[in-house]
């Protein structure tokens, strides 16, 4: 069916721009696992997996890109896939991959 969205156009196809959005959002959820993985030993700030994840962005956009990837941490943290801890040293939030999933 049809979208009536706030701003923009009305989309003809909502099904599949839905379908669109879900698949971008599963595939940042892997991304992000992806990233936590390929060191599993060491926990990650926020803003280095966004450096991963968006490694050509235009300096304006790092906020943005690093508050999206912190809603992803936290999805994936509500899933129980990630964890999140406090560096004792420097009080920095770093997150990693739950141990039993590794």
């Amino acid at each position: 069916g049809r979208l009536y969205p706030g701003h923009g156009p009305v989309v003809e196809d909502g099904r599949k721009l839905i379908n669109e959005y879900i698949d971008h959002r599963m595939a940042r959820l892997k991304q992000v696992q992806d990233i936590l993985g390929s060191h599993p030993l060491k926990p990650w700030r926020k803003d280095k997996i966004a450096a991963n994840i968006y490694p050509s962005l235009p300096e304006e956009l790092r906020l943005p890109a690093i508050y999206n990837t912190e809603r992803v941490l936290l999805a994936l943290l509500n899933q129980g896939t990630v964890e999140m801890k406090t560096d004792d040293a420097s009080g920095e939030i770093l997150w990693s991959l739950v141990k039993e999933r590794l």
